[in-house]
């Protein structure tokens, strides 16, 4: 059973999946038996773990300190978290291999989705901390500078996976290896000004050759840019705030580090020849990281519920291993509020929508002012919508009442949590399937949009912007926010662009609707004509296809342009 279409799409703007490769062995998930558990939890994120408490407490506090660090580096980030941070440590390869993805070599993954961010990792591998780091940066880059060019985004998330505690210091940007190697031996640099124009969605994104200069060159700009002296602090942020009036980057970093992109270059390679080029070295008892943890044994019904929520997420495969833990917790308490929803989202992953809702609604019977369940209600509902009708209704007719009940569920869920970006990214959406007006959701996602800067909500915006046929106010919203959003993505997420450019095109669908609705017949042909030559993806182009030929159909006598083949035709 595929995802309903807006969480689908919500899972590929929201989510960094990242996994490091190095272990061993299957999957084979049941229900922990003996393993004895705690939880940590902090300021900003909850560790659940079956390692010794020593372990435990120093992954947590290295975490810690590596926040704190970021923060001194980057003081303009506010560092609250739009959604909880899960963590699971495990305490060896045999406990973890139950709970990653089907590769036998994953030593450790970070990923988010619309209600919570998940890293897991094998405490008794190293490999896993630089990608995690990396990967938690992007996170916050996108929660904080939404608009940051890519090669600032991907220089930044390589800078800090040189981090290490050694001697009571946090170290910073230390060199990565690899990188260093490939530049300094290679001989193979792009030109400044390409690195600075390369987004997602460029010809250089396709090639692994210009990706791996353009990664190489991003971090050693960042590091040469960060190097640890006053005066360097002070040019760096007024290359931030010149970048955040949407100053390009050639400008911006001319003016801040007056001088020309030629003589930045030049001054690169000779940082990048030094063997010691300098970093960035804070005391620890100067970060002031939040490490005061409070500790507790978790008991076995928690354990199901937290092991299983993790499984849940995970592949097919692993979303059947969860109904075991679910159905162990719900046995032993049937009205578990955690037990509930999280079998209901199992229930909803496989398409049993009314049976998940029952569940959901017992469980905010126990825990009415739980914004994950209301919002999980919204998605099934949503779900059910999409199965059993799904059609945008005329102007003039009926909201389906599914709609209604899930754009309450999901308004419900940012009333009680003000930071659910999802919630209102999905309460905006249901109003593409009202029969009346558009703009009360129009109104709600915008003002997300200018408090919470995202994809999705841009994506959410000029959609329905295109379903009222507005398509200057729609290309508005991609020029001046999605386009600027792409920096902050990470360059395994070129995949997720992809998906995204095909939303955008789809927009013009939604225009061409609205235009033959208001007759405007011959524009809304025209418009189509022109997506489907920028379409790359078959199955839009398909969907062209088929608007032409139904529109041709309703007025024979209209057409006078002929249809193009379908690509698989």
């Amino acid at each position: 059973m595929s995802l309903p279409r807006i969480d689908r799409r919500a899972l590929v703007i929201l989510s960094l999946i990242t996994f490091v490769l190095c272990g061993e062995v299957g999957l084979n998930a049941r229900p922990v038996d003996s393993d004895e558990w705690i939880r940590l939890t902090g300021s900003d994120f909850v560790v659940f773990s079956n390692a010794s408490e020593l372990t435990a407490r120093e992954i947590a506090t290295e975490f810690a300190n590596f926040r704190a660090t970021v923060e001194a580096i980057l003081p303009a980030l506010e560092h609250r978290p739009l959604r909880p941070i899960h963590v699971y440590i495990f305490r060896n390869g045999k406990t973890f291999r139950q709970f990653r993805p089907d590769n036998p070599r994953i030593a450790g993954y970070f990923f988010g989705t619309p209600t919570i961010n998940y890293i897991a990792m094998d405490a008794t591998s190293r490999e896993p901390a630089p990608v995690i780091r990396h990967e938690y940066v992007h996170y916050l880059l996108s929660n904080n500078f939404p608009y940051m060019p890519r090669w600032l985004g991907e220089g930044l998330a390589h800078y800090f996976e040189g981090f290490r505690v050694a001697r009571g210091e946090a170290h910073v940007g230390l060199f990565v290896g690899p990188m260093q190697r490939y530049l300094r031996f290679s001989g193979d640099w792009m030109p400044m000004e390409e690195l600075l124009s390369i987004a997602h969605g460029s010809d250089a994104c396709r090639d692994p050759k210009k990706m791996m200069q353009f990664r190489a060159e991003a971090w050693a700009l960042v590091h040469y840019l960060f190097v640890p002296t006053e005066e360097r602090r002070q040019r760096a942020s007024r290359m931030f705030a010149l970048l955040s009036d949407g100053v390009p980057s050639d400008r911006a970093l001319a003016e801040a580090f007056e001088m020309s992109l030629p003589k930045l270059q030049k001054a690169l390679r000779k940082h990048i020849r030094s063997p010691l080029a300098p970093h960035a070295v804070f005391p620890l008892d100067e970060l002031n990281a939040d490490t005061d943890f409070s500790i507790g044994r978790m008991k076995r019904l928690d354990i199901l519920c937290r092991l299983g929520d993790l499984l849940v997420k995970g592949s097919e495969k692993q979303t059947e291993h969860a109904r075991r833990y679910f159905d162990e917790a719900l046995t032993s308490s049937p009205d578990h509020p955690p037990a509930l929803v999280g079998k209901a989202e199992l229930l909803y992953r496989q398409g049993e929508h009314k049976v998940a809702q029952t569940h959901l609604r017992r469980a905010l019977d126990r825990q009415p002012s739980n914004a994950i369940t209301h919002f999980l209600l919204g998605i099934t509902l949503l779900g059910q919508f999409e199965e059993e009708d799904g059609q945008v209704p005329p102007r003039g007719g009926s909201t389906s009442t599914l709609v209604v009940q899930a754009r309450e569920a999901f308004r419900r869920a940012f009333e009680i949590d003000p930071f659910f970006v999802a919630a209102y990214n999905n309460y905006g959406h249901t109003y593409i399937f009202d029969a009346t007006s558009r703009q009360p959701g129009i109104d709600v996602v915008t003002r997300a949009l200018m408090r919470f800067p995202s994809l999705s909500l841009a994506l959410t915006l000029l959609e329905l912007h295109s379903r009222n046929g507005d398509t200057e106010t729609a290309r508005q919203i991609h020029g001046e926010h999605i386009e600027k959003m792409m920096g902050t993505l990470g360059g395994h997420e070129d995949a997720a662009f992809v998906e995204m450019e095909t939303a955008i095109l789809r927009a013009d669908l939604l225009v061409a609707q609205a235009w033959i609705e208001q007759g405007r017949r011959d524009e809304a042909l025209t418009l189509l004509r022109e997506t489907r030559s920028k379409a790359s993806d078959d199955e839009l182009r398909r969907d062209i296809d088929r608007k032409l030929e139904d529109y041709a159909k309703a007025d024979p006598k209209g057409s006078d342009h002929p249809i193009p083949p379908s690509p698989d035709k």
